[in-house]
């Protein structure tokens, strides 16, 4: 069994806290989507770790990562961010994957630093509208803690209700994902997660939903594998966002709702950072 390390890295803002796995360089930094955290990478890290370093960064204003600076900070803010923290960690060049809210991030630190970046796996990635943007932006809203405790109650049915529709605030049938719930011990350990940040998540998703790809793609320069999980509500945006990276490979992987489906994707992006 892989041992994952956790850790804290001193940046300006405080400290972030990632997980970590194996050795060897270079490295593959994962970043995580919202609004969560990089607890959510681990079958990743263990599935990866022992042919490679696999170091996962809470995101700042998620996991147990210090909160943004910026009351309203934007994708270069947190990109950079996570540069800050590999360089503490002395980190040098290393690969780049990331899911959703994290593939954003890997695209502005890959454009910020080409020279460090290997390759770079987009998990999950989206080039919706601005309009399509406006309606997710509508829904994330604060969730204030109050002392009757309803917040507690309210961070639940966040999470739960992120696997039942999409976005999660609409209930509408036509926004049914279908996918049904994960086990118990999921929704509890993404609730505590989501119970962590509850003051802070949606600054960070405010900086991903503003955030377009549609016109940062084409500046990649280094390979990219564009993938999605078939269970994944950005699954069908696989053709449109490889469409814009140039030469980009694409993989269409399995639900990753069983260890085969994590088993297929690990071995998938294993394949691409060995070619």
């Amino acid at each position: 069994m892989t041992r994952i390390r956790r850790g804290f890295v001193d940046i300006e803002e405080g400290q972030v806290h990632y997980h970590e796995g194996g050795d060897g360089d270079p490295p593959l930094v994962m970043i995580h989507g919202s609004p969560i955290s990089a607890r959510t990478l681990r079958p990743f890290i263990e599935r990866l770790s022992p042919s490679r370093r696999v170091i996962a960064p809470d995101t700042l204003g998620n996991g147990h990562s210090s909160p943004p600076g910026p009351a309203e900070p934007d994708l270069l803010y947190l990109a950079d961010a996570h540069l800050r923290a590999l360089d503490t960690l002395g980190v040098g060049t290393f690969h780049l994957y990331g899911h959703h809210t994290g593939a954003k991030i890997a695209v502005e630190l890959a454009i910020a630093r080409p020279g460090r970046v290997g390759k770079v796996i987009l998990d999950g990635s989206s080039v919706r509208s601005a309009a399509d943007a406006d309606v997710l932006l509508s829904g994330i809203k604060p969730i204030e803690v109050d002392d009757d405790g309803t917040h507690l109650l309210r961070a639940w049915h966040m999470v739960r209700d992120a696997y039942l529709f999409f976005p999660w605030w609409n209930h509408r049938a036509d926004a049914r994902r279908g996918l049904g719930l994960p086990d118990t011990a999921t929704l509890h350990e993404e609730t505590v997660d989501m119970l962590a940040c509850i003051r802070t998540y949606d600054l960070v998703y405010g900086a991903a939903f503003r955030h377009s790809l549609r016109e940062r793609l084409p500046r990649l320069t280094m390979p990219v594998l564009v993938a999605a999980a078939e269970s994944d509500q950005l699954y069908g945006e696989i053709d449109d966002v490889a469409a814009l990276v140039p030469d980009a490979e694409t993989a269409r992987l399995p639900s990753r709702r069983d260890a085969a489906g994590w088993d297929a994707a690990a071995d998938a992006f294993a394949t691409f950072l060995d070619e």
